[in-house]
C-alpha cells in the first residue's frame, strides 16, 4: 500500500475515533423540595453539613436521572450527586484551574491545546467516588493513608475547533488522563429573545 493511502486511512481512523469518542451530554435540571428527596440522601447531607441550607435539584441527562444537592461549605460549592433511591454516586466542589496539581494541570492543558485552537475554562470540579463513611471523612478533611476512593478533575471548556465553538465538558484523572468527553447541548430558552 502507497504512503498517501495509508495517510489517509490513518486520517479517516483517527475523525472517526475522535466522533466516537465525544458523546452529546443534555443535561436539565430543576428544583426540588427536600420532602422529595429520599431519607437516606438528607440524612447524609445533614450528618455531613450540619447547620449548612442545601438546595436540591433533580437533573436529568440523556436517559437517566439523579438527585443533587448543592451547598456551600468550608468556603467551597460542593455538588453532591445522588440515584434516585438515595445511593450516593458522587461528591464535587469546585477548585480553580491552578488548583489541580501541576504535573495532573500540565497534561491536562496539553491535551485541550492539541483539542482546540483556542479554548476557555468555564468551570473546574474535583470529583470524588467514595462511599459514604470514606466521603464524609474526606469532607471533614481526615488524613487517613488508607482510604479507598477516586480523585477526578470535570472541566467545562468552552473551545473552538477549526471555525465551529462549542461547550466540552470533560473528565479526567488525577493524574490528568482523559476518561471521559461530552459535547454539551446547550437547551434553548422557552421564550423567544427578539
Amino acid at each position: 500500500m502507497n504512503t498517501s493511502i495509508k495517510i489517509f486511512c490513518l486520517l479517516v481512523a483517527l475523525t472517526l475515533s475522535l466522533q466516537t469518542s465525544a458523546q452529546q451530554k443534555i443535561e436539565k435540571e430543576y428544583r426540588i423540595k427536600a420532602s422529595m428527596v429520599p431519607k437516606q440522601a438528607v440524612d447524609f447531607i445533614q450528618e455531613c453539613f450540619p447547620d449548612t441550607k442545601v438546595k436540591w435539584y433533580k437533573e436529568e441527562g440523556n436517559s437517566t436521572y439523579f438527585l443533587e444537592a448543592k451547598l456551600r461549605f468550608g468556603g467551597y460549592l460542593y455538588s453532591i450527586k445522588f440515584n434516585t433511591d438515595g445511593t450516593l454516586l458522587d461528591t464535587e466542589y469546585i477548585i480553580s484551574f491552578n488548583q489541580i496539581p501541576d504535573q495532573a494541570r500540565l497534561k491536562i492543558e496539553n491535551h485541550l491545546k492539541e483539542r482546540f485552537t483556542s479554548f476557555s475554562i468555564k468551570k473546574v470540579q474535583v470529583q470524588w467516588l467514595a462511599d459514604e463513611t470514606t466521603t464524609k471523612k474526606l469532607i471533614d478533611k481526615v488524613k487517613v493513608s488508607d482510604l479507598k476512593f477516586t480523585t477526578n478533575f470535570e472541566i467545562e471548556v468552552r473551545g473552538k475547533h477549526q471555525s465551529q465553538v462549542e461547550f466540552y465538558e470533560f473528565l479526567f484523572s488525577s493524574k490528568g488522563e482523559l476518561l471521559k468527553e461530552y459535547t454539551i447541548i446547550q437547551r434553548n430558552p422557552n421564550n423567544l429573545i427578539f
